[in-house]
């Protein structure tokens, strides 16, 4: 069986935060997240590991305190329980996918 969703049909997931998600089940969570120029996630910890992709736009994620310039097409994978945060450095959106590995 195929299980469908449509970005047009999702609401935000989170209030204050353009994050909708996608796709989830037991193994995991697959959310689009779009921040406009100069947004910023304010630096948090997941309980599981998250890949990030990154659709459109550049972005700054500082993991435990050190900083990445990521661009549209990087793919990279934060670890549980480090601190991070993103923020739209760029003058268009930002858009990115964060496929949380939930076991």
């Amino acid at each position: 069986m195929i299980k469908t969703n449509n970005i047009r049909d999702l609401t935000t997931i989170k209030e204050g935060l353009d994050a909708l998600k996608l796709f989830s089940d037991d193994s995991l969570e697959v959310i689009h997240i779009t921040l406009s120029e100069g947004e910023i996630i304010k630096e948090h910890k997941n309980n599981v590991d998250v890949v990030f992709y990154v659709l459109e736009g550049k972005g700054e994620l500082v993991v435990e305190g050190e900083k990445y310039h990521i661009e549209k097409g990087s793919c990279l994978e934060v670890k549980r329980e480090l601190n991070r945060s993103w923020e739209n450095v760029n003058g268009l959106p930002l858009c990115l996918l964060a496929i949380k590995k939930m076991k």
